[in-house]
């Protein structure tokens, strides 16, 4: 009787950035929110010494000794390689089924990446920490886009609303989870053409920046000590978001799509406070708290924060 291939399942929660998205680029703390979208990964050994993918975005078939290049797949490929099925071993089918809107700025890039180290450690035979986990899918993240501050892979990993710095690794999962108004401003440019943008802002006035890392990180301390009220401080929560854009805006990432998108935010009365999510020039605004009347000018999307982190699946 032939014996059955070592196979096994992950998902992983995309998420949004809400305060402290470039300090934490610098050595200060972000804080970032898992959403109630996921993507899971299905893993299983061939004997064949190939690498095939599947996925809503299409096919993927190499030699797993030397794997050819596909943008597409590029997280999944380097995460196979960091876990030691790259190059080499006998060879590896992985399914990839996702409930997070592409192209939008949810760190679906991040989820797909954690769901599948999680995976592939599982048919190794191991039963890692997510500390491990961790580690693999932010090596791996790094390798393809040449940055990441890993905290979209945190919220992935643990789940819920997170303080978090790089390094030293600090990860501190608040107890409540935010209401949020996710709304799409359109699409974006890649995270790492961003970041390159913005470090050519910074060089030229690098003392003034390290005061607004030093803003943002206070506003999430600030906003930690909100949130472990009881009640929590949603009003001084929402404000601490709002002085966020203004650091934003003056690192030069707002389009006056983002701003439009931010400014109708606020006019709602449901609405708190609200910001950009993430790198900027596109993709995500948030604004906390529950809308009232939506404008018909906002792409709303159906989106909301999440406890649920890194999951296993038998």
């Amino acid at each position: 009787m032939k014996a059955e291939l070592p196979s096994a399942s992950a998902s992983a929660p995309g998420s949004l950035m809400v305060l402290g998205e470039y300090a934490v680029l610098h050595g200060r703390r972000a804080m970032v929110c898992s959403i109630d979208r996921r993507v899971k990964v299905d893993v299983h050994e061939r004997n064949d010494g190939r690498l095939v993918i599947r996925s809503s975005l299409g096919s993927y078939d190499s030699l797993i000794a030397s794997p050819e290049h596909d943008g597409r797949f590029a997280f999944v490929v380097e995460a196979a390689r960091g876990c030691g099925f790259v190059p080499g071993g006998p060879g590896l089918g992985i399914s990839i089924s996702s409930g997070i809107p592409s192209g939008v700025g949810l760190s679906s890039s991040a989820a797909v990446t954690v769901a599948a180290v999680a995976a592939l450690l599982r048919i190794r035979g191991e039963e890692p920490e997510r500390e491990r986990v961790f580690e693999l899918a932010l090596e791996a993240v790094r390798n393809v886009q040449g940055t990441g501050s890993g905290a979209d892979i945190a919220a992935a990993v643990w789940g819920g609303l997170l303080v978090y710095r790089t390094d030293p690794l600090h990860v501190d999962r608040l107890p409540v989870t935010p209401p949020l108004a996710v709304v799409f401003s359109g699409a974006g440019v890649p995270t790492p053409a961003v970041i390159e943008q913005v470090d050519r802002r910074i060089r030229l006035l690098p003392d003034l920046f390290e005061s607004v890392w030093d803003v943002m990180d206070a506003s999430v301390e600030e906003a930690e000590l909100s949130l472990k009220q009881s009640p929590p401080d949603w009003e001084r929560f929402g404000l601490l978001l709002d002085v966020n854009q203004g650091m934003m805006e003056a690192l030069g990432v707002i389009t006056p799509s983002l701003a439009e998108a931010v400014y109708r935010l606020r006019d709602d009365a449901g609405i708190l406070g609200a910001k950009v999510s993430g790198a900027g020039l596109g993709d995500c605004v948030i604004g906390l708290g529950n809308l009232q009347a939506p404008s018909s000018g906002l792409q709303i999307l159906d989106v909301r924060a999440a406890e649920q982190g890194l999951q296993w699946h038998e």
